[in-house]
Order: C-alpha cells, then structure tokens, then sequence
C-alpha cells in the first residue's frame, strides 16, 4: 500500500493565531492571578482544547456564574453583543479571532452603516455564522442581515434594498456556486456587491485533495467531526469517486485500508502536527 500526503494540511494561519492568543491568555491570567478562559470551543479540535485544559484554560459558555478573569475569543469570532457582556462583567478579552473572520465583520459594519442588506451565505448555527450575524453598528442595534444555506431561502430576503453578500470562509465549495449563480438570478434588480469569498487556506486544502484523488482508491481524512472544513474535505474526495475514512486520531484507523493500492493523507486545519504525524506512520507500518 502506498501513502500520498496532501501537500497542504493541518493548521491554517487563523488557527495558529488562535492558539497563539490561548497562550498569552493564560500568560496574562497568570500574571493578574485570575482565572484563564475560553469562550466555548475555540477550535474544532478535541485533542489541543483538552492540552490547553490540562495548563488551566477552562471552557465556558458566558460570564454569568463565573469569576471575572482573561477569556480568550474563538477562531470563529463571536458577535458584538457576546463581547460586551464580557466587557460589561470585568473580564479582559483577549481576541483570537480568525483575522479573515475578523475582516468580514468589519465589511458587515461598514454596509450597516451605508443602508446595505448583508446576506450570509453560511450552514445555520455555525460559530462564524453567529459571529457575523451578530455584527452591531451600535449597542443593541445588529446590521440587518439573512442567514442563506440554499437557494430557497434567499426567499426571506427583503425586496428592494442592496445587498451585501458575504460567506462563511470554510462554507463547501461547490454549494457557494450554487448560492452565487441563485443570487445573480434572483436579484438583477438591484445593487448586488460581493465582500469576501471563501477561505484561501480553505480553497488551498481543498486542491489539494483533488489532486490526491488522481491517484488514491481511498483518502483518510484526519479531524473533528464537528469542523466545516474537515467535512468539506471529505465529502470532495467521496465526490471524485474516492473511499473516504474520516477519523479524529489514530486509533480509529483500520486494518480494511491495507486493501487498497494508493491511500491519500490529509486534515483538517484545526489538526495538530502531532496528530497527523502518527497517523502518517500507522498507514506507512501498513
């Protein structure tokens, strides 16, 4: 059995980031003496969020009923109206916020600010979703928007007003084209502009599964099955014909891969190096 890596895998620069910021949260907290928080999961990644619990970083979902210390933000964001209660509870915020992410909030503050209606083409309840819905031009007052996953719903959009269309960044590929050929259609009417599009890092990874899929029978995919982009990079393989393994560690791999002439590599962007790599060396001892 031969194994193929994808040339492009595991963190992405947002996710590093956010790790980064973790680190000085409890750094900080340390140096206060207060505790040191995450504001829910701040990657999907079972493995480094239970790392950083172990060095005291606990994971909780408001300020309410906790003692004022450093809270760290997610890679996804969160909206404004999070931040504030945090502010308004004495905690000191330390932003780990994708800087992509971070971007497409500003672009939703400043259409709110010109009268534009912002469509997020985005999966419903998604982390960045709520992030960018949640964007405000002033306390208590969100920029108007329509959370969009299929074409049906540009329904609920409201009639007249312009339009600023933004995407989740790990939103799957194909279905964004979907989304973008409804949108053209459905308002030639008005002023239609486009703030941001997917990921980089996300569009890089994804390549380089299709690349993978030239020569592999089958692909393990390593990473949450909670992760947007982890399950995108799977169902690209399924859709070029590959067998596709998804797993979170390496002892979900199985004996049944042995079958197979070419296996492919890759993960997910909130994969550690570490993890990757022993699943690396449990397919090569195959």
């Amino acid at each position: 059995m031969k194994v193929l890596k994808a040339t492009t895998m595991g963190f992405c620069n947002g996710v590093s980031f956010a790790i980064g910021q973790v680190d000085s949260c409890l750094a900080l907290a340390a140096e206060r003496g207060v505790p040191a928080y995450s504001y829910g999961a701040f990657i999907h990644n079972q493995q480094v969020m239970e790392a950083f619990e172990r060095k005291g970083l606990r994971i909780i979902d408001g300020p309410e009923g906790h003692a004022p210390g450093c809270v760290v933000i997610r890679a996804h964001g969160v909206s404004d109206a999070v931040r504030r209660a945090f502010n308004s509870a004495g905690f000191i915020l330390v932003d780990g916020t994708c800087p992509t992410v971070a971007r497409s909030q500003r672009m939703i503050r400043k259409a709110g600010m010109e009268g534009l209606h912002v469509v997020i083409i985005s999966l419903h309840g998604h982390h960045e979703t709520l992030a960018l819905a949640g964007c405000e031009l002033q306390p208590g007052r969100v920029v108007p928007s329509t959370v969009v996953e299929r074409p049906e719903d540009l329904e609920r959009v409201p009639d007249g007003v312009p339009l600023l269309v933004m995407i989740q960044t790990t939103f799957p590929e194909a279905e964004s084209k979907v989304m973008y050929a409804a949108i053209a259609s459905r308002f030639q009417d008005r002023k239609v502009v486009v703030g941001n599009r997917i990921c980089p890092s996300s569009t890089v990874r994804r390549n380089a599964v299709v690349r993978l899929c030239e020569f592999c029978d089958a692909v393990v995919v390593v990473g949450s099955p909670q992760s947007a982009n982890t399950q995108a990079l799977g169902k690209i393989a399924e859709n070029r014909g590959a067998a596709v393994y998804m797993i979170e560690t390496v002892d979900e791999l199985t004996d049944e891969l042995r079958r197979y002439r070419c296996v492919g590599l890759t993960a997910g962007a909130s994969s550690p190096e570490d993890v990757i790599g022993a699943v690396e060396d449990r397919l090569n001892r195959m």
